[in-house]
This record gives structure tokens, sequence and C-alpha cells, in this order.
């Protein structure tokens, strides 16, 4: 489910999760910008489009996109994915051939 989204897909679903109001292209741009990642609104607009067919995010007429259940989960799937990740590598460090 949510091991196939890419890191700048998972920051956008976190944003309109975390959005109280539905939540458009343009405020995610800015939004990403502040965190250091460059896209443009038409980026944007593709990974809205792609994550609403995975069924996370739907559309609110034309103010835009919110969260659904599925996307939830998809976000507590991912980050568990990734802390398990993390841990997974930090052990990798620690077992090499001389152990």
């Amino acid at each position: 489910m949510a091991n196939n989204m890419d890191q700048k897909e998972l920051m956008i679903l976190e944003f309109v999760s975390d959005s109280d109001k539905p939540i458009g292209s343009w405020a995610l741009v800015e939004r990403l910008e502040e965190r250091g990642v460059n896209a443009s609104s038409a980026t944007i607009g593709r990974i809205l489009n792609k994550l609403e067919r995975m069924g996370y995010v739907k559309k609110k007429q034309f103010k835009g996109r919110v969260i659904t259940d599925k996307g939830e989960e998809a976000i507590r799937i991912a980050n568990q994915m990734n802390k398990i990740d993390y841990h997974k590598k930090r052990l990798d460090e620690y077992i090499n051939t001389n152990v």
C-alpha cells in the first residue's frame, strides 16, 4: 500500500492530512519550498491526481483535496516502514563480516 510512495508524495499526503481545510497545489508548492523541496504546481497536480487514484485523497469541489481514511493509514504505514528501514540500516552497520 504505502510502500509505493516516494518522499515527496508522502510529504504532500502529510500536508493534506495536517490541513484543517481542503488544500490545493499552490499551497502545497509553498509548503514544500519551506522544507527546501522545489516542485512546480503542475508536478504537484500530477502527484495529487495519483494520490486521488490511489484513494488517499479526494477532491472537495474546487477548493482542493482532503485526506481519506485510506490516506491516513498510508501515512502511518509509510512512517512505520521508514522507521524499520532506519533501524535495519543501523543494524547492518553493526553487523558486518568481522562480527
